[in-house]
């Protein structure tokens, strides 16, 4: 008992970290590169933490009733109608004993690193000396990330925003329309950007252009931020994941596709020779002059009268949503989460035209 206490305790003091960014930017890959290294550990996507966080994030002291509570919510989430929690490869009845050791005073944030201590990840491990999170829709949750983890870093990815809506058009999920697309990476990066500005020593802004074309470099640069050693396995990723499923799902299959090979720069600005001008053209000009501030050239640079309208469009969606959200809030918990987590209505048109 008292070697489980002392191991809880030093995970509970380890250091924590997010891999922030749109998806389809590199932020899978770098996750998995990271997870490559034998001293940190970064579980396989699942937002447990903005799921829970609702219902336990201001709870200072646990009984064991709570401990039990917490575990069985846990247990009971969903990535999108992809995967449950429970499909990932957890030690199940560790995270359970773990949980139980615990009545008294703890934050949330440290229930959780005791949570993904117990990941069984595909790549060898010694001692872990930070833990990681990679989430879709992280980003929009920054400030809760803040207070719930107030000594966390924060890796800020950022790719292309034309490769980046091509990318997300191919995997064929997310709003399909060039403008939103191009409105939500904009949104994204200014967000990231205020909140770097005020807190310089928790961010680190790489682009995954820079990653995949100086991969030594970039992650060396990485690791001397989160404070690890930089391993040689990490950029031999792949070799481990041969013949394993890194994610639990055939669903997800195409997640993976992409981190079983070696880095490669062939999706480098593939947008230039096969993304129509109309679209760039609608890309640079919903973006504007946050291109040049992520380090990228945009091809157009004036806005027209027929940009207007998208733009205002872009704005009721957005109004209508926030107000959707704040709706949830008032919601039980439960109920909250199965409406946030059922298939978007995108993806039912898409599978109902197979």
């Amino acid at each position: 008992m008292t070697h489980v206490l002392r191991y809880i305790k030093k995970i509970k003091q380890t250091p924590f970290f997010f891999i922030l960014g749109r998806p389809r930017s590199g932020t899978t890959l770098l996750m998995t590169l990271l997870d490559a290294s034998p001293a940190t550990i970064i579980p396989v996507e699942c937002p447990v933490i903005k799921n829970l966080y609702p219902k336990y994030g201001k709870k200072k002291f646990w009984t064991e009733k709570d401990l039990l509570e917490f575990y069985t919510d846990l247990t009971s989430q969903t990535f999108y109608n992809h995967y449950k929690f429970t499909d990932l490869n957890y030690d199940f009845d560790s995270i359970r004993e773990d949980l139980l050791f615990l009545p008294g005073k703890n934050t949330f944030g440290e229930l959780i690193k005791v949570v993904y201590s117990n990941y069984k990840s595909v790549f060898p491990k010694e001692e872990i000396r930070s833990i990681g999170d990679k989430n879709p829709d992280s980003s929009n949750f920054i400030y809760t990330y803040l207070k719930i983890f107030p000594e966390a870093s924060y890796i800020h990815i950022t790719r292309d925003y034309r490769d980046h809506i091509m990318s997300v058009f191919k995997a064929g999920f997310d709003f399909p329309s060039v403008a939103m697309l191009a409105f939500r990476w904009k949104m994204i990066y200014r967000l990231l950007e205020k909140v770097r500005v005020k807190h310089p020593d928790k961010f680190l802004k790489i682009r995954y252009e820079d990653l995949v074309t100086e991969p030594e470099k970039n992650l060396k640069a990485v690791c001397n931020f989160l404070g690890i050693e930089f391993s040689p396995a990490m950029l031999h990723h792949e070799q481990f994941i041969k013949n394993k499923d890194l994610y639990p799902k055939e669903s997800m299959a195409e997640f993976q596709k992409s981190v079983v090979k070696p880095i490669t720069t062939s999706k480098l600005y593939n947008w230039k020779n096969n993304m129509p001008q109309e679209q760039v053209k609608i890309a640079d000009m919903m973006v504007g002059k946050f291109a040049e501030s992520a380090g990228y050239e945009r091809a157009f640079f004036k806005r027209n009268l027929n940009f207007y309208p998208i733009l205002l469009l872009i704005w009721i969606r957005r109004a209508t949503m926030l107000a959707f959200k704040s709706f949830l809030v008032f919601l039980p918990y439960k109920m909250r989460i199965r409406i946030r987590y059922q298939t978007s209505i995108y993806t039912r048109l898409k599978e109902g035209n197979k």
